[in-house]
């Protein structure tokens, strides 16, 4: 099998998505389902996003001189690879699914990977597949392009296999792999027919935007037989070029007949590099009828930033209404967060102060908080303390966490000690452990330790990947060798060690679900977001 889907979970920098992890994180964090329409539809959105918003702390001083350096994470990967090793053959299959990505991560030997795929658990062949990806070791490469050049071979690991290999290829070329992975990749996808090895080539693309790759993704999304998975998918990956013929064609497929490839195009444009992007959108919001695609445009408008983008949001955000209206509020504070615009800032603090219906004032909470507004943590704080709705606190929560600053800090830690509901509990953890302060880590160890709450414990364990100190890490290796977690908190534990011990830049599959429509996934891709990496 591939493993539950899991929807996105919460973590910074770190990997896919569910409020709960995304970059450490844990397998199975249940979060909201990706696809379909409804009220809240920018959960689903911010799910799959956050990790551009929740960012680790990296390695280096935090907060104070006992802050993880370099050497400090050199001396505990020997015995993190030492967990992973032994982990690999665990009795839970989410347990060594973790431990296969940990331990490819550290330099664990290619052949315990390749041992994996002869595993009953797919998402446990599957996280071999990808821990291969992240191995520093040439001889994983080699195995990945031989599994992707080799379909009966890869069959015999997992009808996925050469998806899951391409992705890993995606991320050994983020590390440094040489420029032969494009040329294989490239010449792999003209012969491509399923589905799944399609979307493989353009995760890749999504990982390492390959120049060699942007005709194919073109043909593919001007090509209505082809699947609509994939014409998502190829305008999806067409974000990262700004040429006139790029520009086009998702202009084009602004009014397609499919609906998916119309919000597949309307958030790929919100990154593009070409500033006529921005009118191209602008023109479709006027234009568009259906909420969700209009709530796309919307963000993509934020994320263009600007003060023409800030002047048509603020508009919006007056005239809109129904479901709409959340996204309007949301790519305002995207704007703002661009611009520092200051009307913008005010235009959701009055929204907030009005209290117009509760998922409106979710969605402006967490708006303030992406517009980074330090003249909003009084009115954060008074929701935080107040709301009888435990999604407003999470959500207010989140927000303090991303402006950050002393008084935050003070708020979120006294909502904690009297804080009894979960959902709102585990965005106070991550809201603390975004700070990197030293002095929460005790209470975040404890709370993985003891909560009765086992979901609970997935989340203080991705607030500690979030962290980014060598207490964190000294914490979470201390209870991994103890056997003191469930196994689902000890796999979250492995992918918080993996953020928190790696080395440089983190690589992640958590970049796929940047700006992609959940509309257009397959039902088996869910089961990537099981991978926090």
């Amino acid at each position: 099998t591939t493993g539950a889907p899991a929807g996105p979970v919460v973590g910074g920098g770190a990997a896919g998505p569910t409020t709960g992890g995304g970059g450490p994180g844990a397998p199975g964090g249940g979060g909201p389902s990706t696809g379909g329409a409804g009220a809240a539809d920018w959960t689903v959105w911010w799910e799959l996003n956050k990790l551009d918003f929740l960012v680790a702390n990296r390695p280096g001083p935090i907060g104070s001189e006992e802050g993880t350096t370099t050497a400090d994470a050199g001396r505990h990967r020997p015995r993190a690879l030492a967990l992973a090793a032994a982990a690999i053959d665990a009795d839970h299959a989410a347990v060594r699914a973790s431990a296969a990505v940990l331990g490819g991560r550290l330099g664990l030997h290619p052949d315990l990977l390749k041992g994996a795929f002869g595993d009953a658990s797919g998402a446990v062949r599957h996280g071999a597949l990808l821990g291969l990806g992240l191995s520093p070791r040439p001889d994983a490469l080699r195995l990945l392009a031989e599994i992707l050049r080799d379909q009966e071979r890869a069959e015999r690991i997992s009808p996925l296999a050469r998806y899951y290999a391409a992705l890993g290829l995606g991320l050994a070329r983020l590390q440094g792999a040489p420029e032969d992975v494009e040329t294989l990749i490239e010449s792999e996808a003209r012969s491509l027919l399923s589905t799944q090895d399609r979307l493989g080539a353009l995760g890749f693309a999504q990982l390492v935007p390959a120049a060699g790759l942007r005709s194919q993704a073109l043909t593919w999304l001007k090509d209505a037989k082809v699947s609509q998975a994939v014409r998502c998918r190829a305008a999806e990956t067409l974000r990262a070029f700004g040429d006139a013929e790029t520009l086009r064609a998702l202009q084009d497929a602004l009014g397609d007949r499919q609906l998916e490839v119309r919000r597949s195009a309307a958030l790929a444009l919100g990154h593009v590099p070409e500033p006529l992007a921005l009118q191209a959108l602008e023109t479709a919001a006027d234009l568009e009828a259906e909420q969700l695609t209009r709530g796309y445009l919307l963000l993509s408008i934020g994320r263009r930033g600007g003060p023409e983008a800030g002047r048509f949001l603020r508009q919006a955000l007056a005239e809109e209404q129904g479901v709409v209206r959340p996204f309007a509020a949301l790519g305002l504070g995207l704007q703002a967060r661009q611009d520092g615009d200051a009307d913008s800032r005010a235009a959701l603090r009055k929204l907030l102060a009005d209290g117009r219906g509760a998922d409106l004032t979710q969605a402006t909470a967490l708006a303030l908080g992406l517009s980074r507004d330090a003249q909003a943590v009084g009115l954060l704080s008074g929701l935080l303390a107040d709301s009888g709705s435990q999604q407003e606190r999470h959500f207010a929560a989140l927000a303090l966490g991303l402006i950050g600053g002393e008084e935050a800090k003070a708020v979120l830690r006294r909502q904690l000690a009297r804080e009894s509901a979960p959902f709102a509990e585990l965005a106070l953890a991550q809201a603390l452990g975004l700070q990197g302060d030293l002095v929460d880590v005790p209470l975040l160890l404890e709370t993985l330790a003891q909560a009765p709450n086992v979901e609970l414990r997935l989340q203080y364990a991705a607030a500690l990947g979030l962290h980014g100190s060598n207490a964190a890490i000294e914490g979470l290796l201390e209870l991994c060798e103890a056997g003191k977690l469930p196994p689902a908190a000890q796999a979250a534990a492995f992918e918080a060690l993996g953020v928190l011990l790696e080395d440089g830049q983190h690589y992640s599959i958590g970049r796929l679900a940047r700006s992609t429509n959940p509309g257009a996934m397959p039902d088996w891709q869910n089961s990537l977001w099981n991978f926090l990496l």
